[in-house]
């Protein structure tokens, strides 16, 4: 029984002893500015900081090593050497000041209370670093690098928007202008090529409180024989459409008040909503919608 109990206290005092071999430490979350691999950091000397996570009980940091290198020629620009401390957090990059639009790789080692080394690394990119216009010289749009063929954004869309006509009485909105496909007959279903072409949407209030009354005239230019900007394509009035309700939407009491235009276009038909009651009247007469040849 004696020798039962030795053995159980050496067997105990072995996994004491042993404990800090089998904890889990690593160092995670090692971030620059304030992020995980940020693209686009505008700070020439930027903050870093890290985390040490283990499963042992007091384990600690006791110093760290940080490396920061430029990716596109290998340079070293900041090496830290080994730092005795147990800082983490907000630790100022000291080294050469950061280029604009340069990749750079940072690399951690990081020692706990038993001088075991933990490794960890990451890479970021810097910004333009500068609000000043030279500074876009050289940028390109985020986007395609050729025109693409793509009929559904003509299609479908939808523009939504205030106005209120405080000086005259028309407000008109462009709901798309220079599509390259409309300079192109063969792209253009109708067979038409034009150098100009856009979709104008006027709301003419100049008539309210008169029996002319309100009037939304939609006039298209560049999408077939015919167009003109001096004809609008149709206009949606009382005596056109004697059953539209466009009077009882815009009133002498509210002509001058703000309003809200929602104007969708679904293939070949185009809806008007105004303060959120939309317009009646056949308002896609004439095939506003039809568009391009696409794939």
């Amino acid at each position: 029984m004696k020798y039962f109990h030795q053995l159980t206290c050496a067997v105990a005092l072995a996994l004491c002893l042993n404990a800090s071999a089998w904890a889990r430490t690593a160092v995670t979350g090692l971030r620059v500015a304030h992020s995980e691999n940020p693209v686009a950091v505008e700070d020439a000397h930027p903050l870093l900081g890290w985390r040490m996570e283990s499963d042992e009980r007091g384990a600690c940091q006791t110093a760290y090593r940080i490396r920061v290198v430029r990716e596109s020629d290998g340079s070293e620009l900041w090496d830290t050497g080994r730092v005795l401390s147990a800082r983490s957090v907000d630790i100022p990059y000291q080294g050469v000041a950061l280029q604009p639009d340069k990749g750079y790789r940072v690399y951690l080692q990081v020692w706990d209370n038993h001088d075991a080394v933990h490794e960890a690394q990451t890479r970021f990119e810097t910004g333009l670093m500068s609000t000043k216009e030279s500074a876009w010289q050289g940028a390109g749009w985020i986007g395609a690098t050729e025109n693409r063929l793509d009929a559904a954004s003509l299609n479908l869309f939808e523009i939504r928007t205030d106005f209120r006509l405080k000086k005259g009485r028309v407000a008109s909105l462009i709901l798309g202008a220079d599509d390259f496909r409309l300079r192109n007959a063969f792209l253009n279903d109708r067979g038409v090529a034009s150098a100009e072409n856009y979709v104008q949407v006027d709301v003419d209030l100049s008539g309210v409180g008169t029996p002319r009354g309100a009037e939304l005239r939609i006039i298209r230019v560049g999408y077939d024989r015919g167009d003109s900007a001096a004809q609008p394509l149709f206009a949606v009035n009382a005596e056109n459409y004697p059953e539209t309700n466009i009077n009882q939407i815009f009133t002498p009491e509210n002509a001058g008040k703000p309003h809200e235009i929602r104007i969708a276009v679904e293939v070949s038909n185009l809806s008007v909503t105004i303060d959120g009651t939309p317009l009646t009247g056949p308002v896609a007469r004439g095939g506003f919608g039809r568009a391009p040849a696409g794939p």
